[in-house]
């Protein structure tokens, strides 16, 4: 399989698992997630695949502290709410990890298009970041001033899609 066609299948895999946490639009409870981890382990494209992929997949959902797993950790709940974009990305970073995505490091044109996908994702979660620790610095609510208008997702996607193009 080609990067582009793995990291389609990691995207796709990702909101297929995120329905079936039934979150409740966007975000999910933190407190549901120990019990959806087993769910969400046996989606992670690949991490079945061989012994070493599923000892990685283990180590990575399970936890032999009383920390939480790694996966969990990923997440980066924030007012008891674990956001779709955070659980795509961890989602995505497990999905490298135990070697759903190829080894190879080369570059096509299509898999520009998941990699900029990607890099909005990572922006908005940078705002997010941003104003979550303006807003605990002054007390307020954690996600009162989190609202990412879909003008400005929008004006970040043109934004972005024109500037990769030559």
């Amino acid at each position: 399989m080609t990067q582009d066609g793995e990291a389609a299948l990691v995207m796709e895999a990702a909101m297929e698992t995120w329905a079936a946490c039934k979150p409740n639009g966007m975000t999910l409870a933190e407190d549901q997630i120990p019990g959806l981890l087993p769910q969400i382990a046996v989606s992670v494209p690949g991490g079945l695949d061989s012994p070493e992929s599923s000892r990685r997949l283990n180590e990575l959902f399970n936890s032999k502290s009383r920390a939480p797993p790694v996966f969990q950790q990923l997440l980066k709940p924030c007012a008891d709410q674990v956001h779709f974009l955070y659980f795509w990305q961890a989602f995505g970073e497990v999905s490298k990890l135990v070697g759903a995505e190829g080894a190879s490091s080369s570059s096509t044109e299509s898999q520009s298009h998941h990699v900029e996908l990607e890099r909005l994702r990572d922006r908005i979660l940078q705002r997010f970041e941003a104003c979550s620790q303006r807003s605990e610095s002054r007390a307020e609510e954690p996600l009162a001033p989190v609202r990412i208008r879909t003008r400005d997702v929008i004006a970040e996607v043109r934004s972005s899609a024109s500037s990769s193009v030559p």
